[in-house]
Parts: C-alpha cells; structure tokens; sequence
C-alpha cells in the first residue's frame, strides 16, 4: 500500500471518529432534554405540562434539536429548556446547572443540613452581565472579604484563566490560594490580588455573613440596626433573625432589613420577629420587634423572604425600598437530573397568581447597582436613611 493510500485512510479515520463523538455528544443532550421533560410531566401533571400545548412545543423543540445534527450539545439544549421551562404556565419552573452558584444553595437547603452541599469558594457571589462577571455580594467574614474585594468589581481571571462562579476553585488543591485579576472602575487598571480558598457552605458562609455583618448604626444621630437576611431555609437562619430583632427592640431606633439576593426561592416566612403569631398551645412566645422597620429587596428577592416582604407591606408594617421582587414565592422541590449534574426547580403546587410571577413593589424605588459600584450601596443609603427619618 503506498504512503499516499496510508494517509488517505488515516484521515477517513479521523473523520469517522469525529462522526461518532459528535453523535455520543447529540445522545448525551438529548438525554438531559428528555429527562428534563419527563420530569416535569410526572411532577406537575397533565394540567401543566403533558396535556396541554406546553407537550407539542416540546416535541417541536426537540426535532429541531435533532435537526442540528452533531451540532447539538448540551449548552444548546440547556438553553433550550430554560426557554421551555419559561412557557410553563405553573410558577418559576427552572433548570440549573452544577456550574451555578444557585445550584449549591437549593442542593444545601434540601439536604436538611446547614453545611449541606459543600464546595471549595472564596466567599462572594456573583452576577452576569453580558459576558462580564461582577461582584454582587462580599461574604463578611470570608477569604474575598479579607481580600479586599467589594461589591461591583468585575472579576476577569482566576490564575490567568476565565473566571468562572464554580468551576474556577472547584478542581483546587486543599487551602489552595488563587490570584484574581479584576477592575474596580471601567476606566481603572486591571488588578490583582491573591485569595484564599475555603470549602464550606454556602449556606454557612451566608450565615456567617448575617451574624458577622449585623450592626447598629448612628444615621442622623439615631440608632438603627442593619439585618441581611440572605435565606430562610434553616432553622439558624431564623434564630439569628429573632435576636437580631430582639437586640434592635432593645437597643435601636429603627431597624433596616435586607432580603436582597438570588439565592433561591426557598425557604420559610419568618413573620413571628415582626408579626404577631397566633397563639399556639405549648409553643413558646415571642415577643415581636414593634419600631420602625424599612425593608431592602430587589429582583433575586424570593421564596419566604419575598413573602415576607409582601405580608409586611400588606399589614402597613414596612416600608419597602428597592427594586420589585422577584414574583417567586410558590412551594418548590429539586430534582437531580442526569447524574446529578443539573438541578430542576418545580412548584409543589399551583401558585398565587395574586403575588407569583408579579412580585412586590417597593414604596421607594432605587435600582440595583452592583456594576463597578466599587463598593456603594445607594439603595442601602436609602434604607438607612429612612430609617432614620422614621425612628422616634
């Protein structure tokens, strides 16, 4: 056989293979959209999903999935379904994948475990703008708050590689130490600074951000205490909301509540530290915080605390400040999907049209600003401000 044939079978090969990765990779995808699909179809029945036209626009969606061909991998299809699951008329329906952060805190929430569901981070979130990633929370207490970091920094390698929320500390060595480069301002030099690493959490590291980042305040020459409440989906997330609450009754003016935050729409609505609950045989009482009370929320405002927020406005007991919530409050359950790669977020049941998909709007409108904010917080400034105004 001459080189010449030696070569040509040589790149027959190569395609061959190629043909059969790229038709694994379509078998692969298409798994997670099936699976996806069949999920919601068992869990929310034929009233939302499979007896209706939602079904047929999933049968549509998916040939046109298949007629890509090889084309087709699992980026593309998860887009796809998250614009499928945006269809659905049953609440926030939603698929994420273990890349997000979101992921790890419902994964840890229904653990049942408050350090559910670990994964190596530097304590901060995050949130996509385009292809930018910004800082929109610094964790108290944890490695990017000992770093320096602030919230609206745009955050551009994680050593020399793209950053990513997850998957730039997840593969790391233990007590591993990245560096970070990263803009304050449009306009300012790229930075670096050199970062801890820490497995934990989230939900931990968010508690300990409550508990650590909780203050009283001289605005105006009042006391007001400050509260970020970031989940209500442990009982430690409640028991360090009544304090809060009982040391503001005791030693504030006002009280500034912050439910901001895309954590997940999880969790309870812990009305019993401003409301007062119905008496209830055998349960201890508890005496509710009566001051003025201003409450922070903005679009990744969800679940218990959005409920909150909304039964607060509703009984005159808050003013409310920021950006309108989230519409998100419906009962949800997770569901692992394709070896436990991707999380698929469903109501429990039908949701309150009243409140769900519509969401709170603030009394004082301010909008989010977590891009090069350089570590401002106008809106917070807001709230305290009227805090203070309210206090006695």
């Amino acid at each position: 056989m001459t080189r010449a044939r030696w070569i040509q079978l040589l790149f027959l090969l190569i395609g061959l293979l190629q043909v059969r990765d790229a038709s694994a990779q379509e078998a692969a995808s298409l798994a997670l959209f099936d699976a996806t699909v069949q999920t919601i179809q068992s869990q929310l029945g034929s009233a939302a999903a499979a007896g209706s036209a939602w079904a047929n626009q999933a049968t549509q969606m998916r040939q046109e999935l298949v007629a890509h061909g090889g084309k087709t991998g699992e980026a593309q299809v998860y887009l796809a379904l998250q614009t499928l699951l945006a269809k659905l008329d049953h609440g926030v329906s939603e698929l994420l994948s273990a890349d997000e952060q979101r992921y790890w805190t419902y994964l840890a929430a229904f653990s049942g475990q408050l350090n559910g569901a670990p994964l190596r981070h530097i304590g901060a979130w995050y949130e996509r703008h385009g292809k930018n990633w910004f800082v929109s929370r610094v964790m108290i207490g944890g490695p990017a708050a000992r770093a320096g970091l602030v919230a609206g920094d745009e955050l551009l390698e994680v050593n020399g590689k793209a950053f990513t929320p997850v998957n730039s500390f997840k593969d790391l060595a233990a007590d591993a130490v990245v560096r970070i480069t990263y803009k304050r301002l449009p306009w300012s030099k790229v930075k670096s600074v050199t970062v801890a690493t820490e497995v934990s959490s989230l939900q931990t590291s968010l508690l300990r951000a409550m508990t650590q980042g909780q203050k009283i305040l001289d605005i105006k020459h009042k006391r007001v205490l400050y509260l970020a409440l970031p989940m209500s989906s442990n009982p430690a997330f409640r028991a360090a909301l009544l304090s809060a609450a009982t040391q503001a009754q005791m030693q504030a003016e006002a009280m500034v509540l912050d439910l901001r935050g895309d954590y997940g729409a999880v969790g309870l609505t812990y009305t019993e530290a401003f409301l007062s609950p119905p008496p209830a045989p055998g349960a201890a009482s508890i005496t509710p915080y009566t001051k003025p009370l201003v409450v922070l929320i903005d679009q990744g405002t969800s679940g218990g605390r959005e409920n909150l927020a909304w039964l607060l406005k509703r009984r005159h007991r808050a003013t409310i400040v920021g950006h309108a919530s989230a519409g998100a409050i419906s009962s949800v359950q997770a569901t692992e999907v394709l070896a436990q790669r991707y999380l698929l977020i469903t109501p429990v049941a039908s949701p309150d049209k009243g409140l769900d998909q519509r969401g709170v709007n603030p009394d004082i409108p301010s909008d989010p600003a977590h891009i090069y904010a350089a570590g401002h917080d106008e809106a917070l400034d807001l709230a305290l401000a009227k805090a203070a105004d309210l206090a006695l």
